[in-house]
């Protein structure tokens, strides 16, 4: 691994490691990131395509309490929504047919606080939701699903 990288405790890819088509551009010692690794540290958001746009909206606003905020003027109907100043979950709305999907997702995870309030909202709200604690005690858990079937976690620190 590469010093930096080593340092960083970070997931790193060295510009040897990254695969290049000849047809993509230049090849060898003239590649972009030539003498540098790229470095990840944390995650910066994920993108859900939602059958519903105002429902899915709705489900992270009032049930999780994100806070529906500015977007780019894109083409495409969409929602950002934001943890503090960060655009966390971008909500694209389907129109028509979807194109070819990117993967599995199993589930995407949060941050939480307020356990019992956040017990309460779930209840109130009817959306259905099963706990666990993690061994060791360090780490609680509520597992439950958006309205296009993301599974949702939130962790709730000791």
């Amino acid at each position: 691994m590469p010093r930096d990288c080593a340092a960083s405790r970070g997931f790193c890819l060295r510009n040897d490691q990254i695969p290049l088509d000849p047809a993509d551009g230049p090849r060898g010692d003239e590649r972009l990131l030539l003498g540098f690794a790229v470095t990840l540290s944390s995650l910066d958001h994920v993108t859900i395509h939602c059958a519903d746009l105002a429902r899915s909206r709705s489900f992270y606003v009032d049930v999780l309490g994100m806070t529906d905020g500015d977007r780019p003027a894109f083409r495409f109907p969409g929602a950002w929504l934001y943890l503090g100043d960060r655009a966390v979950v971008h909500l694209v709305a389907e129109q028509g047919a979807a194109g070819p999907g990117t993967g599995t997702l199993d589930h995407i995870a949060f941050d939480a606080s307020g356990l019992d309030s956040v017990r309460t909202r779930l209840k109130k709200k009817g959306v259905t939701f099963t706990e666990q604690g993690v061994p060791g005690g360090q780490l609680y858990q509520i597992f439950l699903h958006d309205p296009d079937g993301v599974k949702v976690e939130l962790n709730f620190r000791a």
